[in-house]
Parts: structure tokens; C-alpha cells; sequence
């Protein structure tokens, strides 16, 4: 996507990218899909992104051309306050906070009205939320202040004051929530990585229950801030990893198992190296991978066999040593190491072996080696007996992978 030609469409709808003022841009932006975006045109972004695997990265993010203002509280006020216009949005906001959906049929969106974050509000009835989604400190008596404003000034009826969190732990403070009925706070989290959060329950909900029908800038809006908002909150992990935290805490003792379970994981690879040479009578080549030489006396050169580790996989290759000079730009030793591999996809298919291997790729005329994976731990007994297998093929006939040429 070309930036400047997104700028040059901005200006002519009246806006930049470049300003920092969020509410804004978004104003901008929903003019730009409303006006070049069509059904067909969505489609074929959708399948560009997962042609190319970017579902988790966009190829182009319309809220990353404003990426210095993700930490700023208005820039996510912004979005959402925008978002909550849509009824479908609204709807799914209302179910998960437990509010009657009848009572906002007819409704506005406001922001910072009498400094609220962002107010939804009919004649009568009205729900404050509050973001913190940039971790910002409650202010004193804050919502306390934004309760009395609303129940007392405005005479209407707060169904529900909603605290957008970054995380689980972050909770309005005792001093903020004050005297307002417990059953009012409603503390939601932006994104956990489960299903219990504005992310999952209102915004992706919403993007699935949306159609063709429905005015195309909702859903690629939609569609990219959901990406920049899974990256401001916590993922299961980090809840794990708290709770893992704690044990440690309570237990101290326990800390010593876990010390020794971190350094066996850590000293793996080289068990597993060893263990391969042990096995076979290789080598362990410095912590990295398993190697061993077989000398050809026709050849009067060494096959090899290499197996490279790594904490998910081991990479198994079959090459011939000559490919050490062949890189030296040796036009003769060039020659030779392109028979050698010639020669040992013959012997391979020879010995019902080709079929395991992924060939060299095209092109790739640097490190042209025979490889086969196996994932770890799952597969760690497969490669033993592969390795085993080939091994005893090489002891037996490596005479043979020598065609003379």
C-alpha cells in the first residue's frame, strides 16, 4: 500500500494522516473506504493477507500510520467512540456489560463531555466508560466525579460505568469509585488472549456478525484496529506466568526443582547432540549439531551426514564434503560437487531413501544439500530410526554412491 498515495486521498477528503489528532484521522479514513472501497475490493485484501500470511501482521494498517499516538488514551477513545455508533457494535457492547438494549434504541456517542472519556447517552438513560488501556493512574474521586455529573447535573440514569482495562489486575481505585453501587462498575479488559474481553465479546463478535449489507469502512476499520488492540493487553501467557509468579512466592522450595527442570532445558541440545554420537559414533560440533564422516575411497572424499538441533526441530542433511571448496569459487571442485549430488540422489532412490528427503530448491546453488526435519519432541524417536537407517546403508555401500564421472 502506498502511503503517499493514502496521504494524497486524505487531503482531498479533508484530512492527514500526519497530524496528530486522532478523532480526526478516523473521520478521514471513513470517508476514504466509504468513497474507494467496495465489496470486490475488501475480498481481494482479505485474500492478499492470507495468500501471504499476514493475518497476524498486515502487510498495511491504517492505525500504524498514527503509531506514535497507540499509548495516547484519545487515540483508543477515538476508535471506540466511533465504533459504538454502529448498532451491531452497540448491541454486542450492551449484552456483555448487562445492560437492556431497549433503552438505547435511540442514542449518541459523546467524547469528553464534562471530561468522560466516552459517554453513550439517550434523553434519559447513559453509560460512562472509562479507558485506561494506556495504564494511566484514576484521577481522584474520578469516577465518583463522572457519576455525580451525570445522575445530578444531567439528570439521567447511569446503567452502568464501564472501566476499559489493559489487564485483569488494573481495577478502579477505592478512592474513585467512592459511594457509587458496586452493581454500576463494570471493569471489562481490552484484550487477555480468552474470551472474556471487549476484544472477543464485542468487537470480533461484531465483525462476524456483520454482511455484505453492511457499509464496507466497518469492516476493514474493524478488522485493523482489532490487531493494534490485542496489542496493547496481556495473553494467556502472561496470566499464567503470574500465577506461576505466585507459586514461587508461597513456595519457596519448589524454586530449586524449577532451577534444575530451567537448566536441564537449556542443556537439551547438547544432550541430544551427545546422545546422537554416543548412538552413532559421530561428533558433537560445538553445541550445534551431530557429525559424521564417511570416507569414499573410489570418490577419495567424505559423504557426510549432519544433524543440525534446535529446541522445536532437528534439520538431517546428506551432502558431500566437497561442497567446503566448491564455495571457493573453484570452477573444477564446482563440477565435481555438482556430480556428488547427482550421484547421491541416485544411490538415495537406489536404497528407497529420495522420497524422505526435501530436495534442493531451485536457485539454490550455495549449500545444496539432501534434508529432512523431525519435529521435537514428537518425532525425536522417528529420527533415531531414520538416522539409524540411513547410517547403515552408508556403512554398508558408500563404495557405491560413486558413479565415476
Amino acid at each position: 500500500m502506498d502511503y503517499n498515495y493514502l496521504q494524497e486521498l486524505l487531503e482531498k477528503n479533508g484530512g492527514s494522516f500526519f497530524v496528530n489528532k486522532s478523532k480526526e484521522i478516523i473521520e478521514s479514513a471513513f470517508k476514504i473506504t466509504s468513497k474507494f472501497i467496495d465489496g470486490d475490493t475488501l475480498q481481494r485484501y482479505r485474500e492478499y493477507i492470507k495468500k501471504n500470511n499476514f493475518e497476524e501482521n498486515y502487510s498495511f494498517n491504517i492505525f500504524e500510520l498514527i503509531s506514535d499516538s497507540y499509548y495516547k488514551e484519545n487515540f483508543h477513545s477515538d476508535i471506540i467512540a466511533k465504533l459504538f455508533e454502529n448498532e451491531i457494535i452497540l448491541k454486542n457492547f450492551l449484552k456483555f456489560i448487562g445492560v437492556d438494549k431497549s433503552k438505547y434504541k435511540s442514542y449518541e456517542v459523546s467524547r469528553e463531555e464534562n471530561k468522560i472519556d466516552i459517554l453513550i447517552k439517550t434523553e434519559t438513560n447513559c453509560i460512562i466508560i472509562e479507558n485506561k488501556l494506556n495504564w494511566a493512574r484514576d484521577m481522584p474521586e474520578q469516577l465518583f466525579r463522572y457519576y455525580n455529573e451525570c445522575k445530578n447535573s444531567k439528570k439521567l440514569e447511569v446503567d452502568k460505568i464501564v472501566y476499559l482495562s489493559p489487564n485483569s489486575y488494573k481495577k478502579p481505585a477505592d478512592d474513585s469509585v467512592k459511594e457509587i453501587p458496586k452493581e454500576l462498575i463494570k471493569t471489562i479488559v481490552g484484550y487477555d488472549g480468552e474470551n472474556e474481553d471487549f476484544y472477543t465479546m464485542v468487537l470480533e463478535k461484531s465483525l462476524k456478525e456483520m454482511n455484505d449489507n453492511e457499509p464496507k469502512e466497518w469492516l476493514l476499520l474493524l478488522e485493523h484496529y482489532l490487531k493494534i488492540l490485542r496489542q496493547t493487553g496481556e495473553t494467556k501467557m502472561d496470566k499464567l506466568t503470574k500465577e506461576f509468579y505466585d507459586k514461587i512466592v508461597n513456595d519457596g522450595k519448589e524454586y530449586e526443582k524449577i532451577e534444575l527442570i530451567a537448566t536441564m532445558y537449556n542443556d537439551l541440545i547438547k544432550t541430544r547432540i551427545n546422545n546422537l554420537a554416543e548412538k552413532f559414533g559421530g561428533e558433537n560440533w560445538d553445541n550445534q549439531c551431530f557429525y559424521r564422516d564417511f570416507y569414499s575411497e573410489k570418490r577419495g572424499i567424505n559423504y557426510a551426514i549432519d544433524i543440525y538441533i534446535y529446541n522445536d526441530k532437528s534439520l538431517l542433511f546428506l551432502f558431500s564434503r566437497e561442497e567446503g571448496t566448491a564455495t571457493d569459487d573453484n570452477p573444477k571442485s564446482t563440477k565435481k560437487w555438482e556430480q556428488d549430488n547427482k550421484d547421491i540422489e541416485a544411490w538415495l532412490k537406489k536404497h528407497k531413501l529420495i522420497e524422505e528427503f526435501r530436495l534442493p530448491e531451485e536457485g539454490d546453488n550455495t549449500w545444496w544439500r539432501f534434508m529432512k526435519e523431525f519435529k521435537f519432541p514428537e518425532e525425536e524417536k522417528a529420527l533415531y530410526e531414520f538416522a539409524d537407517k540411513l547410517i547403515k546403508c552408508l556403512e554398508k555401500d558408500i563404495e557405491s554412491i560413486y558413479s565415476g564421472k
